[in-house]
């Protein structure tokens, strides 16, 4: 029966019915507390501009309540939206210096499995290496002859400024210090690789 129902209306699957959100075996306050966390509020947006470097709303609350039903069009986005809003409270704090490390390295860690479900085994594959005294590189392939050079960003884009002149200074700062610094970290080992002498690698292992 509920499979023939699903059949006529697809849409059913995203729609979640109040009672049924509370029929768990978690306290009624705590629920209100998670549905008030990941709820749409459709007023907040209101003669307000969002930049494009801002979380969108539909994304950090992606649960629309509707008469005594929620509605959830991209359920991934719930479990985003709890990593989006924890990372927002822990960047601002004063001691974030070690969260920043470490979601940086964690993010590497992703490229590289990503990474190494691409390049078969017999690639060679060196992780947090450097060619040059006092540097560190990201990440470098060697499959069938050719390098590959991966630099890993964690970078933000911070808002722009109402002045266009501001604006464009700090797109320019963010730039340098994310995609122009990637590039340059790459074309570093690119140059050395490319060159008359013979390069060794040290890597983290």
């Amino acid at each position: 029966k509920d499979l023939a129902a699903f059949g006529m209306e697809l849409g059913s699957v995203f729609v979640l019915p109040t009672n049924c959100l509370y029929d768990i075996d978690i306290e009624r306050a705590r629920v209100d507390a998670i549905l008030s966390f990941l709820t749409y509020r459709k007023d907040v947006l209101r003669s307000r501009s969002n930049y494009y470097t801002e979380t969108r709303e539909y994304t950090a609350r992606p649960f629309i309540l509707i008469g005594d039903e929620y509605i959830c069009p991209y359920m991934k986005f719930s479990a985003e939206a709890v990593y989006d809003r924890l990372n927002e409270c822990l960047l601002s704090i004063k001691q974030k210096s070690k969260y920043v490390a470490h979601k940086a390295k964690e993010v590497e860690k992703k490229v590289k499995e990503v990474l190494d479900m691409i390049f078969t085994e017999d690639a060679r594959r060196f992780i947090n290496y450097s060619i040059e005294p006092n540097t560190e590189q990201d990440l470098l392939y060697e499959q069938d002859g050719y390098c590959f050079v991966i630099e890993v960003k964690d970078y933000s884009q911070r808002s722009p400024r109402i002045n266009p002149y501001q604006s464009y200074t700090r797109i320019n700062d963010d730039f340098k210090r994310s995609i122009q610094k990637g590039y340059e970290q790459c074309r570093r080992v690119e140059k050395a690789l490319m060159g008359a002498r013979d390069v060794v690698i040290y890597d983290s292992q």
